[in-house]
């Protein structure tokens, strides 16, 4: 029975060390536009707000040390608001992650996109969704 138990601990502490290998936590990023509100992930953007900008990616003289940075930009692309923090992270892991949300007024972003008519680019993804939507189809 004690080599039953120790053979399970073992097996046990096995999978928890291949899966903690497989799996690194850096947290989430979350980006909320309202009427009343820009919400960059960890700050409150000011009113003002067109752009934020999150980020999460390795210090560059630190292995050991994931950089998370929120930035809110006015519409002239000045800075407004700025936070950084740091956290550990495994020194094996390579982390790059940028996300970005702008306000959008009507179709069109505000400001910093292609003013261009887009037409053709638009329709190319509109048959690309209706060909995938075919493959989900329960009808």
């Amino acid at each position: 029975m004690a080599i039953r138990t120790s053979l399970v601990f073992l097996l046990a502490s096995f999978v928890c060390s291949a899966y903690s290998q497989l799996l690194t936590p850096i947290g989430r990023a979350n980006i909320e536009i309202t009427d009343r509100r820009f919400q960059c992930d960890r700050i409150e953007c000011p009113m003002e707000t067109e752009r934020c900008v999150v980020t999460k990616e390795k210090h560059p003289q630190s292995d050991w040390m994931l950089v998370v940075s929120n930035q809110c930009y006015s519409q002239d692309g000045t800075l407004l608001k700025k936070a950084e923090k740091q956290q550990s992270i495994d020194p094996k892991v390579h982390v790059k992650i940028h996300l970005e949300g702008r306000r959008i007024y009507g179709d069109r972003p505000s400001v910093g996109e292609n003013d261009a008519d887009d037409d053709e680019g638009d329709d190319a993804f509109n048959r690309a969704v209706d060909e995938l939507s075919k493959d989900f189809d329960l009808n």
